[in-house]
């Protein structure tokens, strides 16, 4: 596939079922695992009900669908009180850098607005600066962080919000 900015792509937004989980899966096939990649595995476990975490009720799981190809994953949870909030946010490889990921948060947002949330929150982890990043683009604000151990590295759990 050339690269092609998502505006020239076929894009298609919808709920994944938890029976999707391989199509999250596969997301991440023949990549090392990472930070990077932490995100799709952890929601195709949660989805296949393979994981120990609790999972809220109240989520949903999109998936962007690029020329007919999953291409991103990410969740939204309405809460009580106003507040959304957004996670699990992936986006393949082949499609980083292409406007794919913007997409699919400005969906999630826009879900979490028609819900009635007036802000949405995030939270990421420290080290990955290039997630961060794409979060302050994406108009979010560093609101707090605590310590937290991610497997054998020390870092912090950063949380960040966005009026919506």
């Amino acid at each position: 596939m050339t690269e092609r900015r998502a505006a020239e792509l076929e894009i298609a937004v919808r709920v994944l079922s938890d029976a999707e989980h391989g199509l999250v899966r596969a997301l991440t096939a023949g990549t090392p695992e990472s930070d990077n990649t932490y995100p799709a595995r952890a929601l195709a476990e949660e989805m296949a009900g393979d994981s120990e975490r609790e999972i809220p009720e109240n989520r949903v799981i999109f998936g962007l669908f690029a020329d007919g190809r999953l291409a991103a994953v990410g969740c939204g949870t309405v809460e009580d009180e106003g507040r959304g909030y957004i996670s699990r946010v992936y986006a393949a490889g082949a499609f980083r850098g292409r406007g794919i990921g913007r997409r699919l948060t400005n969906h999630i947002e826009s879900y979490l607005r028609d819900g009635g949330c007036d802000t949405a929150y995030i939270y990421c982890w420290s080290p990955m600066t290039g997630t961060q990043r794409f979060w302050m683009k994406m108009g979010y604000a560093r609101v707090a962080s605590r310590a937290h151990r991610h497997e054998d590295v020390l870092g912090a759990v950063v949380r960040c919000e966005k009026p919506l």
